[in-house]
C-alpha cells in the first residue's frame, strides 16, 4: 500500500510539474478589440468614432493617426513575435501602420511596418522584438470619412 501511495504521488507531481512547465513555455496570444485605439494627436480627439462591432474609425475629412497600445505576454527565451491587425477599408488606398517597441527604460527597440491593403482583411507584422517589460503600440494612418477601421489586434509573443 505504501508503494502505491508513493507511486501515485510521484505520478501526480510529474503531471502537475509538466503542465506548469508547458504553460510557462508557450504564451497565449492576446486579442484586443479595435476600440482600444485613440487619437495620436491631442487636438484630434473628436475626429474618431469608436464602435462595438467595427472598432476605431476616422470621422474627419482628412487622414488622422490612431495609436493602439496593446498587451503582450513575453515567452521566456523568445525575442521575436508577431502582431496581426484585422481591419476594414473601403477608401481605395492602403492604410499604413507601424508597430513601435520600447523597453522598460524607454529605449526604442524597433519599428515594424504593417500594410493594410484596400478592401479590408488581415495583415501581420513579423519579427517584432520582444523582451522582459517591453511595450508595444500600433500607429495607423486611418483614411477619412469613416472609410477604414481597425477592428482588432492580436499579439503573439
Amino acid at each position: 500500500m505504501k508503494t502505491f501511495k508513493t507511486l501515485t504521488l510521484a505520478v501526480a507531481t510529474g503531471l502537475v510539474g509538466g503542465l506548469l512547465t508547458a504553460g510557462a513555455a508557450i504564451a497565449a496570444p492576446w486579442v484586443h478589440h479595435g476600440s482600444i485605439c485613440h487619437n495620436y494627436n491631442p487636438g484630434q480627439a473628436n475626429d474618431f468614432d469608436f464602435y462595438v462591432g467595427d472598432g476605431t474609425k476616422n470621422a474627419a475629412t482628412s487622414v488622422r493617426y490612431a495609436i493602439c497600445p496593446f498587451v503582450s505576454t513575453q515567452t521566456p527565451g523568445k525575442t521575436l513575435g508577431s502582431v496581426t491587425v484585422q481591419f476594414s477599408n473601403t477608401s481605395g488606398a492602403s492604410i499604413s501602420c507601424w508597430v513601435y517597441t520600447y523597453d522598460w527604460n524607454d529605449t526604442w527597440k524597433g519599428t515594424n511596418p504593417v500594410s493594410l491593403p484596400n478592401g479590408g482583411s488581415i495583415a501581420t507584422a513579423s519579427n517584432v522584438p520582444d523582451g522582459f517589460y517591453y511595450r508595444h503600440s500600433l500607429l495607423c494612418a486611418l483614411p477619412a470619412n469613416r472609410t477604414g477601421a481597425i477592428n482588432g489586434i492580436e499579439s503573439n509573443f
